[in-house]
């Protein structure tokens, strides 16, 4: 295949037709030793090219957009200079992810990617060292499929199946984005399956809400009653609502806009007049005590200066209550539960819950903020039926 030479810039590259099929080289005319593979869908792969004693070595750079030219550049330079002294880059890299621990590469995974592209990478930092971190001085080489497998097992009998699926997931993509980056190791997970797993359907029972409902209002603590009471009747998740901020209430619509949640999108629920209640007298709290918030939910104990864990209240008022089985996100679950019960379509649900889907997304975007209120309100009314009551 014949290799056209010309100075790599942003637009000569830019300007390259994609083949139709196959592959297409060029070379670069100020680092001789440059080439970059263009395939059809338009990608563009730069690799270094050196003849040694007779012999044709490659190597992979990296793509183009992950990577500048000029870096490109010097990485070629650098490998043709190691080969001039008889140092082969492909070895060397070999003999670095061999001597690479588990550790090192999880350091490596969270630095580089988690903590840059995922908005969950505390998770990602808590989980591993929680369950993973006896594995920290292994080379991430001698960690065998066998090892991954006892270990998600172990999990899923002492802390349940899902927590098993996580950190299979967490493990698989720390292996896997290093492979992406040059270990040339295999990834141990390949194969292990997750465990498969019944999609929750818990809600608050008609014979449980009354109860439910009454302990709720006498619970005495600062904030579990609201922080309740808005996720029921919003149907948010409970890192929204923990994150609740007065600017993101737009009171002329009765709407609260949440600028980013879990599907990466922004998301505005309608405010039925029982949340726009408990936000009034919220809001008109820090003016009567004089103290200036940006959250609706603030505290002082940890570092983003809303609340962030209400575990020991919520289980205790669970106790009291005798309720078993019952997560926080199941306040989600009833919120949609009795709106379903009550005749809501599947499309309006599922714009009140922000969810996404190929099929209904244009649909939901047509939609009006009315019916979902309406549809909200309808939901909530049937449960004040059940025996609950706003103030």
């Amino acid at each position: 295949m014949k290799t056209s030479k010309f100075r790599f810039t942003k637009q000569s590259l830019a300007e390259i037709r994609a083949p139709a099929q196959g592959f297409i080289l060029v070379r670069d005319d100020k680092e001789k030793s440059l080439e970059a593979r263009i395939t059809p869908n338009g990608n563009i792969a730069f690799y270094s090219r050196h003849f040694v004693g007779g012999r044709d070595f490659r190597h992979a750079i990296g793509h183009y957009g992950t990577i500048t030219i000029d870096e490109a550049r010097r990485k070629a330079a650098e490998n043709r200079i190691s080969h001039s002294h008889g140092i082969n880059p492909g070895e060397e890299k070999k003999k670095l992810s061999n001597r690479l621990t588990f550790g090192e590469g999880f350091h490596e995974f969270m630095e580089r990617y988690s903590k840059k592209e995922k908005r969950s990478w505390k998770y990602d930092e808590r989980e591993i060292n929680k369950h993973v971190k006896h594995w920290f001085s292994r080379k991430l080489g001698s960690i065998s499929k066998t090892e991954v497998q006892e270990l998600i097992e172990n999990i899923a009998a002492n802390s349940g199946r899902t927590q098993a699926n996580h950190i299979l997931e967490r493990v698989r993509a720390i292996y896997n984005k290093l492979i992406s980056w040059g270990y040339d190791g295999n990834n141990p997970t390949t194969g292990i399956p997750k465990y498969k797993m019944n999609k929750r359907t818990r809600f608050i029972t008609a014979c449980e809400l009354p109860k439910f409902w009454q302990e709720l209002e006498s619970d005495s603590s600062p904030h579990l009653g609201d922080v309740v009471k808005i996720a029921l009747f919003t149907g948010a998740r409970r890192s929204n609502v923990f994150a609740m901020a007065w600017n993101q209430i737009d009171w002329q619509r009765c709407v609260w806009n949440i600028p980013m949640t879990k599907n990466g999108e922004p998301h505005s629920i309608p405010l039925i007049p029982g949340a726009i209640t408990i936000l009034r007298r919220r809001l008109s709290d820090c003016t009567e005590y004089q103290y200036s918030t940006p959250w609706v939910f603030p505290s002082t104990t940890g570092t983003s200066g809303h609340i962030e864990d209400i575990r020991k209240s919520w289980h205790s008022l669970l106790k009291r209550i005798g309720m078993k089985n019952f997560h926080f996100h199941d306040l989600r679950h009833t919120f949609a539960s009795y709106q379903a019960m009550n005749g809501t379509s599947v499309l309006i649900l599922g714009k009140g819950l922000g969810h996404k889907s190929h099929i209904s997304t244009q649909r939901y975007a047509q939609l009006s903020d009315d019916p979902v209120r309406e549809a909200m309100q309808s939901g909530i009314q049937l449960m004040i039926t059940k025996g609950i009551t706003i103030k």
